[in-house]
This record gives structure tokens, C-alpha cells and sequence, in this order.
């Protein structure tokens, strides 16, 4: 099972590396990740996994610390920019 994980890790380095530095070069505050939770939610569709996200998951006036609403609008607009011209 190691050798398997390596040969895994090694098919999978470049893309890995290249995840990594996108998620590093655009990074969120907190409350603010739309981008990275749309990038992960789309890869993870494209594996058949079924992604619930927003208020499927979370009560909406539990949430605290959240930024302004004009902060998150902001953040919304551009990861639904980004994700419709990836």
C-alpha cells in the first residue's frame, strides 16, 4: 500500500504543486474563502461527490466575526468571475 500511495503522490505532484500555489497566490481571509471553497467544491463534483455548501449546512445567523456585507458580496462576485472563466 506505501508503493501505491507513492506512485499516487508522484502522478499527482505537478497538480498538487500547482493547487497549491493558486490557493497560496489568491488567499482568503477568514469567512471570505468563496474562492477556495468553489475551486474544491468543483473538483470534488467532477469526482461524483455531492457538495453541499451555504445555508444547506449552516444556519446563516449562527455564524460570528463574519466582515462586512459588502466585504462578502465582493468575495461572492469574484469567485462566481473566476469560476465562470477558469
Amino acid at each position: 500500500m506505501y508503493q501505491k500511495i507513492k506512485e499516487l503522490a508522484h502522478l499527482y505532484y505537478t497538480d498538487t504543486v500547482n493547487t497549491r500555489r493558486d490557493l497560496h497566490k489568491y488567499a482568503e481571509r477568514g469567512w471570505l474563502e468563496v474562492r477556495t471553497a468553489c475551486k474544491i467544491a468543483v473538483e470534488l463534483e467532477k469526482l461524483s461527490y455531492e457538495v453541499l455548501a451555504g445555508e444547506d449546512i449552516m444556519d446563516k445567523d449562527a455564524r460570528m466575526g463574519l466582515p462586512s456585507e459588502h466585504a462578502l458580496h465582493l468575495n461572492y462576485r469574484r469567485a462566481q468571475k473566476e469560476n465562470a472563466n477558469p
